[in-house]
């Protein structure tokens, strides 16, 4: 016996449940395949039931809240021109750490003077740039998903966190935010996390310091097309 029998064989004695009831552990095991596959619809806030600039009002006014910094851009093609007056001001627009996304690679980088890097990030990291899978109107948060192309470094150690949404991922709800990921990705991600404003604590003499477990800034691109 390896392991890792010994050691469910001990959680499920712990949980009374019986190491040679298959039986029992296969319909527990179809309860929860079900529910993650067609997940239960909770109330929803008032304020979340809205659509078109409503929604994206209310994202911009609870990101503000939360200390994040949004701009709306007509497309996908202007973040380069958006950014690279920020990034030569900062010096951070060569070897600007982005997600290997073809969406990404694909933008007019070169004509806005700013090379990009790809590959995890690390503690001496500055600037990052990421695309967001959705976006919650209802808190001012992003949902970001790890995946190969975006790990979560990215997402996490640099000080500076740029984050491109498209308009047609922003959802009233966290929990529709959710179902769109599970219907995009067949499932759930190997992580995932609800961002709202840069990272923060106020656990030292109750003064609040940006940057303690993750980026002190954060920015939004909100693309209104492709």
């Amino acid at each position: 016996m390896d392991a890792r029998t010994t050691i469910l064989d001990r959680l499920k004695g712990r949980l009374e449940r019986s190491a040679a009831s298959k039986e029992s552990l296969a319909a527990m095991r179809a309860e929860v395949n079900g529910r993650l596959s067609d997940p239960p619809v909770h109330p929803l806030p008032a304020r979340a039931r809205c659509a078109g600039e409503e929604r994206v009002s209310l994202f911009v006014r609870m990101a503000a809240e939360a200390k994040a910094e949004t701009e709306r851009i007509a497309s996908h093609a202007l973040l380069p021109e958006r950014l690279s007056p920020l990034l030569r001001e900062r010096g951070l627009n060569e070897g600007l750490l982005a997600a290997d996304e073809p969406l990404l690679a694909a933008l007019p980088w070169e004509q806005a003077g700013i090379a990009l890097r790809h590959g995890r990030a690390g503690e001496a990291t500055r600037a990052s740039l990421a695309l967001a899978s959705a976006g919650v109107a209802e808190t001012g948060s992003l949902l970001l998903v790890a995946t190969p192309e975006s790990p979560m470094s990215i997402h996490l150690l640099s000080d500076l966190h740029i984050v491109l949404l498209s308009l047609s991922r922003l959802f009233g709800t966290m929990e529709e935010a959710l179902a769109h990921v599970r219907q995009e990705t067949q499932g759930l991600p190997s992580a995932a996390m609800f961002v709202t404003g840069p990272s923060r604590t106020a656990d030292i003499e109750q003064q609040m310091q940006l940057g303690a477990h993750g980026p002190r800034e954060l920015r939004v691109y909100l693309s209104e097309g492709e």
